[in-house]
């Protein structure tokens, strides 16, 4: 009998197809919290829309896109079914490689933005491709075009001979992403970390945003690694609804990695920070590190511009 003639056939057990709708059910619940904290830290006038912080708004890019993947993969493995068709089979992966590479890229635009903001001494948005390190990064990150590339080519999905969905990445897609996920997060976070803990910091605001960048990022690159390596040591073929979930439970923690480092420590705070975005987006110059390893005053108002 095909799967598409029962909507649990694509599950081996009740358990199982309970865990994956509470992977959705959950998802999409705290990421609606982490968006409507987000949302009400900001001053929505149209000034205040102009000069948001490009650091804030990939933060809530990310929020967004991790959300409507919960929403739409959620949709298409309990409504529509991943084994109605195959068409609908070749959307799980579609679905899955669109909204995924865009969190990604999201994530990775937010590193770098953490990186411009240590390593050179203007806030100046025009200076960033005067910056080595900055254009150094952009190029990486463009690269990941090519791995979204190798992604659409190593797409795998059909039906079995028993109706039920595969979806999956060729090895040479999975091991590529996860070779360049690696990669780019170690590049990346290595080099906002190194010029402030090579420092004495007097600012223990800047110093507990690098040690929860830390520890968010090894937090995101291990699940991201475990979902890779896996998918990889499964010669890229797994079930639809396996797929999909594991990459949706790598989004929620990626996303609240995410949302822990950049969450000021009360909300009280968030909100009487936003009247200063304007005026810490344009603050005279300082280089966060000196010859003399001192830190000037004015890295109070550079830690706020990493939040």
């Amino acid at each position: 009998m095909k799967a598409e003639n029962s909507a649990v056939a694509i599950f081996p057990s009740k358990g199982m197809q309970v865990f994956s709708c509470l992977i959705y059910i959950l998802g999409v619940s705290v990421l609606t919290h982490c968006i409507s904290r987000r949302l009400s830290a900001e001053e929505w006038s149209r000034s205040s829309i102009r000069e948001m912080p490009w650091v804030r708004i990939c933060v809530l890019l990310v929020f967004v896109d991790s959300w409507l993947f919960l929403f739409t993969s959620g949709i298409l493995v309990f409504g529509i079914g991943l084994e109605t068709q195959e068409l609908d089979c070749a959307m799980g992966i579609y679905i899955c490689i669109v909204f995924y590479a865009t969190s990604k890229i999201l994530i990775y635009s937010f590193l770098l933005e953490k990186v411009y903001l240590v390593w050179t001494p203007s806030v100046g948005s025009s200076r960033r491709l005067k910056s080595p390190i900055y254009v150094v990064c952009a190029i990486m990150l463009g690269l990941y075009g090519a791995v979204i590339a190798s992604m659409i080519a190593g797409r795998i999905h059909y039906l079995d001979s028993e109706g039920i969905c595969i979806i999956g990445l060729q090895r040479y897609s999975s091991l590529a992403l996860l070779a360049y996920d690696l990669l780019i997060n170690i590049v990346l976070t290595g080099l906002f970390l190194w010029p402030v803990l090579r420092t004495n910091l007097v600012n223990p605001r800047l110093k507990a945003v690098a040690i929860r960048t830390l520890v968010a990022s090894a937090v995101a690159l291990t699940t991201s690694t475990v979902n890779m390596l896996v998918l990889a040591l499964l010669q890229g073929h797994e079930r639809g609804w396996v797929c999909l979930g594991s990459c949706g439970a790598d989004v929620i923690f990626n996303a609240l990695a995410l949302f822990w480092v950049t969450q000021s420590r009360s909300s009280s705070e968030a909100i009487s920070t936003r009247g200063n975005t304007r005026e810490s987006s344009r603050l005279p110059e300082f280089k966060i590190m000196g010859r003399d390893g001192a830190v000037p005053q004015r890295a109070e108002s550079r830690s706020a511009a990493c939040h």
